[in-house]
């Protein structure tokens, strides 16, 4: 707080006139900090709250009680975010629905209750500097920024991303901000299994269990993780989604019937303990002592079998090779950075296998995602289920699978260092035909 007037002493300010920043937080108690902003009487009044996208919407409702002020301007702040926010509400044009009436190419339009003034990100006076120079304005956008946005979006100009950081722009109406789309997967083109080099593949899993009889599914995916021929490009390969059934009763007998069947399914797949991951959130590590007990009756290395859990803090790891940053600087909470892995996987075109119109394609695009204080947040299960009606076990046992491949080497590259084959989206002449070479032959047993 700033206090204008008074003297040395905090009992002769006069604390109406002052400048005073209050944080609004999520929940209740972001609630209260907006209660004491109502009721101010003053001759001119002005309030303005930044990060307004990520605000609540009771976060303007007392607009209306310091109206009552002759001289009030209110002013909200921020880079645009889909889905319904306070925001959004004061920037609609006027009479529209939607922003498709307005354009980045607009430096303001009128709205229901005043005007909106666009900055549009990259009309920044940075850009008018010589190439060479240093940025005149170093909190603006400029070339350098641009470059390192663009690199993390994987050069995709219209990724929603892109459009609200960069040029700061709304996603187009109707846009639900979700983590993958259809179109994401499907233009990945990794359909087709890999063509493996010499070194073949090994095989990992991820094993999302239920706690009960008649919970949520217990799903078992199992991928090849291997390097794609001719190239050292490592590629995850989904082979097989399994739902595993079943009809025991009791809490002891659900455990270990459950643990014989995965264990089994292992065996059967050439799945070694330790690339064997599985949740154990909640209540999952009695399944996971149950699975340990069984698998030592075939291999001594059966308590080698990794447990994951994706409750906690974001680990520190590189969110991936566009974007270098720290996934605990990325992300709000460990969910948050599984979820996303997927999104760097299928842009990088390192996941393959995964049908875009496939029942667990579906799973994982309709998870939605925001930004809370400048981090990825994923929603939270509760909500997703409230929302679909069902819960992603799918999705959920797929990521696992997916961190058991990034545990094992599975980077996220950029597309700028992807290397093709022949069976997909490939243009070296000299690899096409090292790729056709007859003399190739592949390891059966698929181990390293």
């Amino acid at each position: 707080m700033i206090v204008w007037g008074g003297g040395s002493n905090d009992e002769d300010k006069d604390y109406r006139n002052a400048i005073k920043a209050l944080a609004f937080q999520s929940g209740n108690e972001g609630q209260k900090a907006i209660d004491t902003t109502r009721g101010r009487k003053n001759d001119r009044v002005r309030l303005a709250l930044d990060e307004l996208p990520e605000m609540e919407l009771g976060a303007i409702t007392a607009r209306v009680n310091l109206s009552a002020n002759n001289d009030v301007v209110f002013i909200g702040i921020g880079n645009p975010s889909a889905g319904d926010n306070p925001h959004t509400r004061w920037a609609m044009p006027k009479g529209a629905s939607n922003f498709d009436v307005v354009s980045p190419e607009m430096d303001r339009w009128e709205t229901e209750t005043g005007v909106c003034l666009f900055y549009n990100g990259m009309r920044s006076p940075n850009f008018q500097a010589p190439i060479h120079e240093p940025s005149p304005f170093p909190f603006l956008m400029d070339r350098k920024k641009q470059e390192i946005m663009l690199k993390q979006c994987y050069g995709d100009e219209n990724a929603i991303d892109y459009v609200r950081n960069a040029i700061g722009w709304w996603p187009k109406s109707g846009f639900a901000q979700t983590i993958l789309t259809a179109d994401l997967i499907r233009n990945a083109e990794t359909n087709i299994e890999p063509i493996w080099d010499a070194e073949g593949f090994t095989k990992v899993a991820g094993f999302d269990t239920a706690f009960t009889v008649g919970g949520d599914r217990c799903v078992l995916t199992v991928a090849k993780l291997g390097y794609i021929r001719g190239t050292r490009n490592k590629v995850m390969w989904l082979e097989k989604q399994d739902v595993i059934q079943l009809s025991a009763r009791e809490a002891a007998e659900f455990e270990v019937g459950l643990a014989k069947d995965v264990v089994e399914k292992c065996r059967t797949y050439n799945v070694q303990p330790q690339k064997f991951g599985m949740d154990v959130s909640g209540d999952g590590g009695r399944v996971g002592q149950a699975i340990i007990r069984e698998w030592l009756k075939f291999d001594t290395s059966g308590h080698s079998i990794v447990l994951i859990s994706s409750m906690g803090k974001p680990t520190e790891r590189m969110a991936a090779e566009v974007d270098k940053r720290p996934c605990n600087e990325v992300y709000d909470r460990l969910v948050s950075e599984y979820w996303y892995s997927a999104y760097h996987g299928f842009k990088s075109r390192v996941i393959y296998g995964v049908e875009s119109a496939g029942a667990l394609a579906r799973e994982l695009c309709i998870r939605r995602y925001k930004l809370k204080s400048k981090k990825i947040s994923v929603e939270t299960k509760d909500d997703y289920k409230g929302r679909t009606g069902f819960s992603p076990d799918l999705a959920d046992s797929f990521l696992y699978c997916l961190e058991m491949a990034r545990r094992y080497g599975l980077v996220f590259i950029g597309n700028d260092k992807a290397v093709p084959t022949n069976r997909f989206w490939a243009r070296d002449e000299k690899l096409i035909a090292a790729l056709e070479d007859d003399s190739y032959s592949s390891d059966e047993n698929g181990d390293w």
